[in-house]
């Protein structure tokens, strides 16, 4: 009878459970098989499987609640997904009149004059900060690259700083700089980012302009080959 009733012991511990009655119509009372030092000892073999009943119950109780606490985690992710991707579509269809050629690629201070002008109204400069979140990556510090690249060219680049060091002309007072942490808060990962955390990648960017010049002049650097000329008299395919 004891192990019939076990899984109903376990329910309700520190409680006592009645069973059907018996053959003399009385009831009996089994304890909890949770408290096994109520068990008597005198039959080891009960004694014996309730220890080790019980220690198997705790663990899927355990078990059981690491699933329930995984469901709950993928449920969170799983809103978080969908949550996204209603953004972006909502933001695909607000901004369907804009595309990328509505966002120059500034290279001299001309380009600058006039996509200054051109986003001096926040609505407008709401709209753009929202197609540029669509570039967004996996981390500020890639998504400020990204953004940098797309605005601006290093040849703008390395006469400006971030605020203004070495005689350099100031970005961080510029429309743009606006633009740019306004687009990174966009991101839904990076809603929360501080300043300091989208300035310290921009200004670190825009100091490597310089170095980025030089290595790309390396890149791009010609190297004569020795070719055979049109008027010397090197063997035609037709004389081989």
């Amino acid at each position: 009878m004891l192990n019939r009733n076990l899984f109903d012991c376990f329910s309700e511990p520190n409680t006592k459970k009645k069973i059907a009655p018996n053959s003399d119509g009385d009831s009996a009372d089994i304890p909890s098989i949770l408290n096994v030092n109520k068990i008597k000892h005198d039959d080891p073999n009960n004694y014996n499987y309730a220890k080790q009943s019980l220690r198997i119950c705790t663990n899927l109780k355990y078990d059981i609640k690491r699933l329930h606490d995984g469901q709950d985690y993928l449920k969170m992710m799983l809103d978080k997904i969908f949550n996204q991707l209603n953004n972006q579509t909502n933001s695909n269809s607000d901004s369907c009149s804009l595309n990328h050629y509505d966002i120059p690629h500034v290279t001299n201070e001309n380009d600058l004059n006039e996509w200054e002008d051109t986003i001096k109204d926040s609505s407008y400069l709401s709209k753009i900060a929202q197609q540029l979140s669509l570039m967004g990556s996996h981390s500020i510090s890639e998504t400020v690259r990204k953004l940098m690249q797309r605005l601006f060219s290093d040849t703008f680049l390395v006469d400006y700083s971030f605020i203004g060091f070495k005689g350099k002309k100031t970005f961080s007072n510029l429309r743009s700089c606006d633009l740019i942490k306004l687009a990174v808060r966009k991101v839904p990962l990076f809603q929360n980012a501080s300043d300091n955390e989208i300035e310290k990648p921009l200004k670190s960017f825009m100091a490597q302009a310089s170095a980025r010049l030089k290595l790309k002049a390396i890149k791009t650097k010609v190297i004569p080959v020795n070719t055979y000329s049109q008027n010397t008299d090197a063997p035609h395919e037709k004389d081989l």
